[in-house]
């Protein structure tokens, strides 16, 4: 199956069933039948009118809403490529982006229409700015033949969306994700869920209600953490209810008006979902019916993930780790990975297992596959890695590597692979760059921060290291304290020095009222160590 072949599917069987919501635009509502046909008369434009040619670009600068879920679903039925681009970045970034892939067409939103003659100056490869306003007025015009002709019909191994990775270092990088490769992503992610719920010994065929949800996507969806999850719910059939951004109050509302049993987020969301559960406004909504929160896109500390599993003791969660190159995810902790960690508690630590159909291992620095235990790259072979990154072979050829003549993909993560109860579980210990050497020693700041979450009155906390003459790196804490919370220096290091071995405790911890965040809820730690490193002329690691 192909990405384009989707929504017609499902509006065949599914014609006034309701398929978004646009929670943040007066709850503007379309059904899977009024999907469809958006699709076809925006595709129908495309082609017909301003005769897009195949793997032509067509960049999206939108919000959450329904017109960039038509755009996704419009687009590939033309053998366009589709560039749905982080609106978080900078404009010399997003500059940078566009002149890397040169798109014919911008669909931009209301949000960033100041910016527009920016990048009509400096990105001369543009022929067309279309507004948000103009789209939807676009995909409403009557198309009432069946078949769109696309210039070249569409083939599974396709480019379909050329997916920019805000890179920490350098310039972003285009990743080329295909139709096999997300469709085989989508299949393998809910071939997972559905084996997993078969392994319980209390399984009965409602469990598989799970395959009716009302789900809530609070996340960008140009990042592929929300986009899989965008895919997977329209190709199921699932209703979606459209956020910009996380506001737990405005979640919980949704929850209660619309009986949604699904939200998906990021660590940093369910931080903020914990105190509100713990404030008096939330006992103004029923948020019962939350039935599955999926999370993902960053580490969570377990300390914080215990604690959102008691205050929503009805609610199964499930995390998923992966990355863009992966069409993203790679493992997952299903809900009854989250269950048996009750009698393990070290499941909770990890990222799950592998998805079915997808092998994870760890490698040293010369790419040779470690024993499990052993902390490498964590490496992935199956059919979802990226076709390559755009205009970028040497960095395409560093990472997809063939090792005993099988492809797999070197993530830039740290981990191990661990075998528990006959299930191998992979553990992340950290990103290979954001390991600090300090003395000689490799540290990697995961270990610690996870030390410091279990400390009452700590919401957010980053590790990074620092210049230092005489170990080269120190460890320092930057910690955000819960509202009212009394924390000081002396405590968080002697709290570690509990945990932890003596080197590895922080030399220095700082306080801040906030810590910089991307869009997909990581920390930004790149962000961070500037402000220490900028007067240095190389950095140590």
């Amino acid at each position: 199956m192909r990405l384009d072949q989707i929504i017609k599917i499902i509006a065949k069987n599914n014609h006034d069933k309701i398929a978004l919501v646009d929670v943040m635009a007066g709850e503007k509502t379309i059904t899977y039948g009024e999907y469809e046909q958006r699709c076809n008369s925006f595709g129908n434009y495309l082609i017909n009118d301003f005769k897009i040619e195949s793997n032509e670009r067509i960049a999206l600068l939108l919000e959450n809403s329904i017109e960039i879920c038509v755009a996704y679903y419009s687009i590939c039925r033309t053998s366009a490529i589709t560039v749905p681009l982080n609106f978080f970045m900078a404009k010399k970034e997003i500059e940078y982006c566009l002149n890397d892939c040169k798109p014919k067409i911008l669909i931009y939103g209301s949000r960033f229409k100041d910016d527009i003659d920016y990048y009509r100056k400096k990105c001369p490869y543009i022929k067309e700015f279309i507004s948000e306003e103009k789209f939807e007025e676009l995909s409403l015009i009557p198309f009432t033949e069946r078949r769109l002709k696309p210039p070249r019909r569409p083939t599974s191994e396709d480019t379909v969306f050329i997916a920019y990775t805000g890179g920490t270092t350098g310039f972003p990088k285009g990743v080329m994700l295909t139709h096999q490769g997300l469709v085989d992503n989508m299949a393998r992610s809910a071939d997972t869920i559905l084996k997993s719920l078969k392994e319980r010994p209390d399984f009965k065929a409602e469990s598989l209600e799970i395959l009716e949800q009302q789900v809530i996507i609070p996340i960008p969806i140009f990042h592929l953490a929300a986009m899989i999850v965008f895919l997977m719910s329209s190709g199921a059939g699932y209703t979606m209810y459209l956020h910009r951004g996380f506001r737990a109050e405005k979640i919980a509302q949704t929850i209660d008006k619309f009986k949604a049993n699904h939200l998906v987020c990021v660590p940093t969301n369910i931080i903020s979902l914990i105190e509100f559960l713990e404030s008096e406004e939330a006992k103004k909504y029923d948020l019962s019916g939350l039935k599955h929160l999926t999370y993902g896109a960053a580490p969570i500390s377990p300390t914080v993930l215990a604690k959102a599993l008691e205050l929503l003791p009805d609610t199964n969660f499930r995390q998923a780790y992966g990355q863009t190159e992966y069409s993203p995810v790679i493992t997952q902790l299903t809900s009854e990975d989250h269950e048996y960690a009750k009698k393990n508690p070290e499941i909770l630590k990890s990222g799950g297992r592998p998805l079915v159909g997808t092998e994870v291992a760890t490698a040293d620095e010369n790419g040779t596959i470690l024993p499990k235990g052993e902390v490498g790259q964590v490496i992935a072979s199956g059919k979802s890695i990226m076709k390559g990154y755009w205009n970028k072979d040497n960095l395409t050829q560093d990472t997809i590597r063939e090792i005993n003549g099988k492809i797999w993909l070197f993530t830039g993560d740290m981990g191990y692979v661990k075998e528990i109860d006959g299930r191998d579980y992979l553990f992340l210990t950290d990103r290979a760059k954001d390991m600090i050497v300090s003395g000689g020693e490799n540290i990697y700041p995961k270990e610690i921060e996870n030390v410091i979450y279990r400390i009452n009155g700590v919401k957010m906390c980053a590790v990074i290291g620092i210049p230092d003459k005489k170990w080269g790196e120190a460890v320092v804490a930057l910690i955000v304290p819960k509202k009212g919370a009394t924390l000081n220096e002396e405590q968080i290091i002697n709290y570690c020095g509990e945990y932890l071995a003596s080197y590895k405790k922080p030399k220095k911890v700082i306080f801040r009222d906030n810590l910089p965040v991307s869009a997909q809820g990581k920390i930004l730690k790149r962000k961070l160590r500037e402000e220490f490193w900028k007067e240095e002329k190389r950095l140590i690691h």
